[in-house]
């Protein structure tokens, strides 16, 4: 999928991270969603973000998934502009 970058808005995204099939617990609990960002605005950060796996659960003291990074990423979709938000969160529709 080509777009330009959510980020600056002025060039073709060249990275793509994605979240998917996070369960229960994970503030993407259930969702599918991709971000898109240039090689200018792109962070090393994002692929550690974006792909992280969550901690084995203990399913008798422990029902959810819990991610180190979710308000990381929270943060940054917050501060997009607003059509790259709305677009983050529409992937899921």
């Amino acid at each position: 999928m080509s777009c330009v970058c959510m980020k600056c808005q002025k060039v073709e995204a060249t990275h793509n991270y994605t979240i998917t099939d996070r369960g229960y617990g994970s503030k993407f609990d259930g969702g599918n969603y991709v971000f898109q960002v240039c090689d200018d605005c792109d962070d090393p950060d994002y692929e550690k973000w974006f792909h992280e796996s969550p901690p084995p659960i203990d399913m008798v003291t422990v029902k959810y998934e819990e991610y180190q990074y979710e308000d990381d990423i929270k943060k940054l979709i917050h501060n997009l502009p607003l059509m790259s938000y709305r677009k983050f969160y529409a992937e899921d529709l």
